[in-house]
């Protein structure tokens, strides 16, 4: 009679035998069907990804424009597009943003309303949604210029440049009669009820008008920064100058101030 140790090994070929002839074989054969479905369905998903990459390379042309401080995402054109709110995601998940119903809800909402991601930032902005990058909360400190100061980088950069005629006005670069100016100049931002009277005109105007004429976004207003000669605005920088201290004939000292390296 067979110990058990004997009828133990006699199991274990009938069991090796039976892999190798029966199981095995078959093993290989789903194995190799298997491959080939998942390489043919990998295929389809490329091919998939592909066209919806071409797809949405068409919608961002549509939609979307490039702005000055990120992208401007036409909420009238979007809308008109079907599956608005899977095109979102698909233009706005780069962006690290993950509480989606809010996002989505940024289309029915009022001018001002914002979303944040770790990253950006997606604000409601009249008939657009504008995306971003976070900036810290730029303090209302007010920033002090002397006279003798020539160049400051803090909080913009600002130079300051005797000349005796004057070039090329631009957004960038203004002139003004140094005689009207009264040390130290201060840099702060704007503030709800600020008046200045625009280059050309001979009325006052609220900067908050001012802003809504030049179309400004809210994310472009926060940036603003006003040069003051005490209590009055000599320029919304890099915007408009104040008519009150234009070179003139009279004029004997003029001051080039520019945002320019």
């Amino acid at each position: 009679r067979r110990s058990n140790i004997e009828r133990s090994l006699v199991q274990t070929d009938y069991l090796r035998n039976k892999l190798r002839l029966s199981v095995l074989p078959a093993f290989k054969k789903e194995v190799k069907n298997f491959e080939k479905q998942f390489r043919k369905t990998q295929n389809h998903l490329q091919e998939s990804q592909a066209l919806i990459d071409d797809y949405m390379a068409l919608v961002y042309n549509l939609v979307v424009a490039e702005v000055q401080d990120g992208y401007s995402i036409n909420v009238e054109k979007i809308t008109e597009l079907p599956h608005t709110e899977a095109l979102l995601y698909e233009l706005l998940s780069p962006f690290s943003f993950t509480n989606w119903s809010d996002v989505y809800a940024l289309l029915n909402a009022q001018t001002g309303k914002t979303v944040f991601s770790p990253t950006h930032q997606l604000l409601r902005n009249r008939n657009e949604l504008l995306l971003t990058e976070r900036t810290e909360n730029v303090s209302n400190s007010e920033y002090f210029i002397n006279k003798n100061e020539k160049v400051i980088n803090n909080p913009i950069h600002l130079r300051f440049i005797p000349t005796k005629k004057i070039g090329n006005i631009e957004n960038t670069t203004i002139y003004v009669d140094a005689e009207q100016l009264t040390y130290p100049l201060k840099l702060r931002k704007w503030e709800e009820g600020d008046v200045f009277q625009p280059f050309g005109m001979k009325g006052k105007k609220k900067v908050s008008k001012f802003f809504k004429d030049e179309k400004l976004s809210l994310v472009a207003k926060e940036k603003v920064w006003l040069l003051c000669n005490q209590d009055k605005i000599v320029w919304i920088v890099n915007y408009r100058a104040d008519d009150r201290y234009k070179v003139t004939a009279a004029t004997k000292n003029i001051l080039k101030i520019t945002t320019q390296e």
